[in-house]
């Protein structure tokens, strides 16, 4: 075989891989550049919350270099003031935790979309907590760590997009008489669609999915890795009936 034949066969052999890559790698589109991100919020509770803990220069905008520094939102400090939309939250692009609280979480509503967060390793015990009007939610590619009843109650949450996640850990918190407390999608009686993108089942050394969701739809279809469908079946297949390839 000469080189140009050798050079065809390579050049078709990466088109091939390219080509078959999971569209979960595939590059989001770029951010606007804004002078202030939260021109791109529409919740004024969210937007008030930045302008007070991210304008380093009180300026009255959080510019994009500003949001960029920031690395944990803490909702818990809005007391009272509920915040319907987190609209504005992927210009927070070096986001690694964000923490919230049921007094304000309940009011979440609509798609959280997280795709842009691609550092963001932790969503934090109860931070969206019965919000009953959260219907969707989508998870950056990377791993994530989902504490304890971080979504229970989400009573109209329809689907969780996991499928960019490398890895999963549902994080336990221990209560009395040395109890462990779960919960992360407990409750979310519409929640008919999960993805995941994990090769292994997240927490192996916990085979019941029933700790983390329990109480969700009973004809609810789980869709992993087409390579990974037998240890998914084997894993949770006791609460899953309808596991399929993504």
């Amino acid at each position: 075989m000469n080189s140009k034949s050798l050079l065809i066969i390579a050049v078709l052999t990466l088109l091939t891989i390219s080509c078959s890559k999971d569209d979960n790698t595939a590059q989001l589109p770029a951010l606007e550049e804004v002078d202030d991100v939260c021109e791109k919020m529409d919740d004024l509770n969210f937007m008030a919350y930045c302008y007070e803990h991210f304008d380093v220069n009180n300026d009255k905008r959080v510019s994009m270099a500003e949001a960029n520094a920031v690395t944990r939102l803490n909702c818990n400090d809005l007391e009272d003031n509920d915040i319907l939309s987190l609209k504005g939250i992927e210009y927070f692009s070096n986001l690694t935790s964000f923490d919230s609280d049921y007094r304000v979480s309940h009011s979440f509503t609509g798609t959280l979309d997280l795709r842009y967060n691609t550092k963001l390793i932790t969503i934090s015990e109860y931070a969206f907590y019965q919000s009953t009007g959260l219907t969707s939610v989508i998870f950056p590619a990377g791993e994530i760590t989902i504490e304890t009843s971080a979504f229970e109650g989400c009573t109209e949450l329809l689907s969780v997009d996991m499928s960019r996640c490398t890895e999963i850990n549902f994080a336990s918190t221990e209560a009395q008489y040395n109890q462990q407390l779960w919960n992360q999608f407990k409750n979310c009686s519409k929640l008919k669609s999960i993805s995941i993108g994990c090769s292994n089942p997240p927490n192996p050394e916990y085979p019941y999915p029933d700790i983390f969701f329990s109480g969700i739809s009973e004809d609810a279809v789980l869709s992993v890795p087409v390579e990974s469908l037998d240890k998914y079946k084997h894993a949770w297949g006791t609460l899953f009936k309808n596991i399929l390839p993504l």
